[in-house]
């Protein structure tokens, strides 16, 4: 008998040892095996090296080639589909629910198994290898040893630790909701953004050619007056010049369309290999109802200094806006009265108060401030609670062998842990989220001054916005007398090509101006709404 169990002494040192090798010589190669699977060959080329890495990149592409009309409406639901921003967005939304579950396992009983084989001339203690959890502490004595253990512990309190963390866990998963939800709001404003600067530029190229087709036509009339000795020649070189000046603004302008169409294709998401035209026009932008500061109330003092200047301007200002009714007013009519009866009902003004307290809630990012706050309070929570008491159930049972004999066994209690002494730890973790949350704070009190300025701003520059496509409007019906008095003067032979060129300069300044005010009304519409948290 004790021959037999000698040679299985032996057999099981030498089985102990053959593994204990094995161990060792996989831990010395098998990294070394996995680098090299993820390392290019230095010696290759170096064009073909991210293919071999990523061979799936270019299979990842999923922009669409669009060969349509968008509205800009289909415009922003595009890029809202397909934009990255959006996406690596809701991967943050994703991240925060992962650490929301990470942090609800804790809660959970884990299991482990451990299997020592070990060998050695004295006895020592081993661990589970991290991060396996939970970890078996075990002291194995000398010789060769063959233990399986299983592990399984269940927290049964935690001082409430673990409940904190997952209401701030809570907290950051919904900030991360509302980062979404404004990173889709910024989105939608780039896109209008986009979309009607492609608007602008198609509105300018017909500025442009219709100011190419006016110098075509005046220089082949010239021309003919010339030859027929009527005018200078000199009046043709002129014309001349100016026809090509005009050519060259239409180019120009085919280029800016083009550009533009560019960053509408970026900004959606979509491939370069698209072709898009808009279904929307600029000039329907007045039409569109906007919000207008209203008419602020004025002090005693200012009321009763200026009492007398009022009376005197009561007939004006009702003659004013008797002539905004009927015709377009002049260039230089700016009365406030009259614009705001033009361009806004009452049914159209929103106050500031109103778009303020719109802003406070529907703002995402104040939404997201206010829960990075909330987060930051049950971090001092969780702070302090993790130097209480932890209270966890735990059961083990072991099989092993050692020097021929097997040995079996199993226990199971309840573990109670206190915290005595830190070192000043808990005082300095508990500082710490005291300070991330006055620097939450902080950042929530930053952020309501910079909502208060963005609406104030967004709506101080519509009403401006307004008030100059009123001006344009009524500039390009001067302009364009202007221009037709010129021509009859010239042809009647009372002026010069200059001045009929010089009229031609100033209705193309006011057409283009009033495109150029049409495109503002609509940003400034569009940024007040996301000013105000609307898309």
């Amino acid at each position: 008998m004790k021959t037999i169990l000698s040679r299985a002494h032996r057999v099981l040192d030498s089985y102990c040892a053959s593994f204990v090798l094995a161990i060792v010589l996989c831990g010395l190669f098998m990294p070394q095996s996995s680098a090299q699977s993820v390392t290019t060959n230095p010696s290759s080329n170096a064009s073909t090296s991210p293919t071999s890495i990523t061979p799936s990149v270019a299979e990842e592409d999923v922009r669409p080639a669009l060969n349509q009309s968008l509205t800009m409406e289909d415009a922003v639901q595009t890029a809202l589909k397909y934009s990255p921003v959006v996406r690596g967005a809701q991967a943050d939304i994703l991240v925060a629910q992962a650490q929301i579950d990470a942090i609800r396992a804790n809660r959970k009983p884990t299991v482990s198994a451990t299997t020592f084989l070990t060998i050695g001339n004295e006895s020592n203690i081993f661990s589970t290898p991290a991060p396996v959890m939970p970890q078996n502490l075990f002291a194995v004595p000398s010789g060769g040893f063959a233990n399986q253990n299983l592990m399984l512990m269940w927290p049964l309190s935690t001082g409430g630790r673990l409940r904190a963390l997952l209401r701030q866990g809570q907290a950051v998963a919904a900030a991360s909701q509302k980062d979404s939800e404004l990173v889709q709001l910024d989105l939608a404003l780039e896109t209008k953004t986009a979309y009607r600067q492609v608007l602008l530029a198609q509105a300018l190229k017909t500025v442009a050619e219709d100011r190419h087709t006016a110098t075509v036509e005046r220089t082949r009339i010239d021309r003919a007056r010339a030859e027929a000795g009527r005018i200078p020649a000199l009046y043709v070189l002129r014309d001349e010049a100016e026809e090509a000046d005009a050519a060259q603004g239409v180019t120009n302008a085919d280029r800016d369309i083009e550009i533009a169409q560019i960053v509408l294709q970026t900004t959606m998401g979509v491939s370069p290999l698209s072709h898009i035209t808009l279904a929307d026009s600029l000039e329907n932008v007045a039409a569109v109802p906007f919000a207008a500061l209203p008419p602020q109330p004025t002090s005693s003092t200012t009321t009763a200094d200026s009492s007398t200047r009022n009376q005197n301007e009561t007939t004006t200002t009702s003659t004013n806006s008797a002539a905004t009714d009927a015709e377009p007013a002049s260039p230089t009519s700016t009365n406030s009265a009259a614009t705001n009866s033009k361009l806004a009902t009452s049914a159209d003004v929103l106050s500031l108060a109103t778009l303020l307290e719109t802003a406070r809630a529907q703002r995402p990012d104040l939404q997201a401030a206010r829960r990075r706050l909330e987060g930051s309070a049950e971090g001092i929570n969780a702070a302090r609670n993790a130097f209480k008491p932890q209270i966890a159930l735990m059961a083990m049972a072991d099989l092993g062998r050692s020097r021929g004999a097997s040995s079996s066994g199993a226990s199971a209690g309840i573990v109670l842990g206190v915290p005595i002494f830190d070192g000043g730890l808990k005082r300095a973790q508990t500082a710490e989220a005291r300070a991330q949350k006055q620097r939450a704070q902080a950042d929530y009190d930053r952020l309501q001054l910079q909502v208060e300025r963005e609406v104030q701003t967004a709506l101080v520059t519509q009403t401006a916005a307004a008030r100059n496509l009123a001006t344009t409007e009524a500039a390009v019906k001067a302009a364009e007398e202007n221009s037709r008095v010129a021509a009859l003067r010239y042809e009647a032979g009372r002026a010069t090509n200059a001045e009929v060129l010089d009229a031609l300069a100033a209705l193309t300044r006011a057409r283009v101006n009033r495109v150029q005010a049409a495109f503002d009304v609509a940003v400034a519409r569009d940024q007040l709404a996301r000013a105000a948290g609307n898309r």
